[in-house]
């Protein structure tokens, strides 16, 4: 049975194209058009990266605060079958490694403020790929294995090929807090974050009229409703620039 993540935003995208899906702190605006043009070409890059396969490699980590490139990636993610997992740029690079280790991750895709801080994170043996969400890093000569992110705006924003999904897949993999000192991934299926959407959905009653702040980050089940149940109703999810300085009052 299909019954997956993804269809609640491609199913506004038929309805409401031209409907503003993204807003940003800066002004600029992303309708649900641009947003699914995007995830294409993410699609796109991920089904050229993954060398083995989606069904051998099935996972693309996100390390990026929640933005419109970041939530294509995702969507893209979904589109070709892989889960999406998120990495807390929070952590030291060593709790981050031991998430490497256990899903293998062979593609990373960064936000580009966050390279310098984890580059010896792409050392991990399992990494083949990194996507930076950004340009001017110009750190190939060190690290071949990234890729900016003008060669992703290369790709084509066809629709990718449909692929038999099913509910039962995994949707994402969220990680304990590591309290053991190993972190445990959480998984996550399509048929788990469906329900999770439509019964919020139904509880909440948004419309296309509603305008939703997103509060938690990919690493925090609270995303997805953020950003799914914004979708599901044809809203616009409204995204906090976590990178911007800002003032702290004098008390």
């Amino acid at each position: 049975m299909r019954y997956l993540l993804h269809d609640v935003f491609l199913d506004t995208v038929h309805a409401r194209p031209e409907s503003t899906a993204m807003v940003l702190e800066d002004g600029s605006s992303f309708t649900y058009a641009d947003l699914n043009k995007l995830s294409n070409q993410f699609a796109q890059f991920i089904l050229q990266h993954k060398q083995s396969g989606v069904m051998t490699d099935p996972y693309v980590g996100i390390l990026s605060p929640v933005h419109e490139r970041s939530v294509a990636a995702i969507i893209g993610a979904l589109k070709t079958g892989c889960a999406y997992v998120p990495l807390d740029e929070a952590s030291p690079v060593e709790r981050l490694k031991q998430i490497l280790d256990n899903t293998k991750l062979d593609l990373i895709i960064i936000d580009e403020h966050l390279c310098d801080k984890l580059l010896t994170l792409f050392d991990h043996e399992h990494v083949r790929h990194v996507l930076v969400l950004g340009r001017g890093t110009r750190k190939q000569e060190v690290y071949t294995k990234i890729t900016e992110y003008d060669a992703l705006l290369a790709c084509s924003d066809k629709e990718p090929a449909h692929r038999n999904q099913v509910s039962d897949d995994l949707a994402y993999i969220l990680h304990s807090s590591g309290t053991t000192g190993i972190p445990k991934g959480i998984m996550l299926t399509h048929r788990n974050a469906r329900t999770f959407v439509d019964l919020m959905h139904k509880e909440f009653a948004l419309t296309t009229d509603d305008v939703v702040m997103s509060r938690a980050p990919f690493k925090f089940d609270l995303s997805v409703f953020d950003i799914f149940n914004t979708f599901k109703a044809g809203a616009t999810l409204v995204c906090f620039d976590w990178n911007k300085a800002r003032e702290v009052d004098a008390k």
